[in-house]
């Protein structure tokens, strides 16, 4: 990683690669921005909408040299850190593929573990690097998924703990 930036976001970002966005490779700032052909002048101000801490998104225009979409002009955002104490990449970039999904219907997909387009019958890049396929499964169906990137609660009282002999 080539600047503390780019270590800030790659917890986030990283998720990018299980979609047929670029996640910034072939580029000076890798994992910092995002972007593909179809996206348009409504995603930054979609994203800023979102009032998330500790980042701004700038929209921008790039042209990666290598890796996917190499050599064609992009539309994306940078993730522009202002708060490391309260910045949340995963969260972050949670509700940016959430956002994606909704502006993007027909544009945005999934990757295959291959790198193939969804639908070739392979399993989801996405459920591997989420280690499940409950992401992709609520952002698909229009669900909020930011409550997957909550920690779980801490274990409650059990009913039978008043009856327990050594608790």
């Amino acid at each position: 990683m080539t600047t503390p930036a780019t270590a800030a976001v790659y917890p986030g970002t990283c998720l990018f690669e299980g979609t047929n966005l670029s996640e910034g490779r072939g580029t000076t700032q890798p994992f910092e921005i995002v972007g593909a052909p179809y996206i348009d002048a409504r995603f930054a101000p979609s994203l800023a909408e979102l009032a998330l801490p500790g980042v701004h998104f700038r929209d921008l225009r790039y042209v990666p040299t290598f890796h996917k979409h190499a050599g064609r002009p992009l539309r994306g955002v940078q993730l522009h850190i202002t708060d490391r104490e309260v910045f949340a990449p995963v969260r972050t970039a949670v509700a940016m593929l959430a956002t994606l999904r909704r502006l993007y219907p027909d544009s945005f997909a999934w990757r295959t573990e291959d790198g193939g387009a969804e639908g070739t019958g392979h399993r989801r890049f996405i459920d591997l690097l989420w280690g499940s396929d409950r992401l992709r499964r609520a952002v698909d169906a229009g669900d909020d998924p930011l409550p997957l990137c909550d920690p779980p609660a801490p274990p409650g009282r059990w009913a039978g703990d008043d009856v327990l002999l050594y608790a």
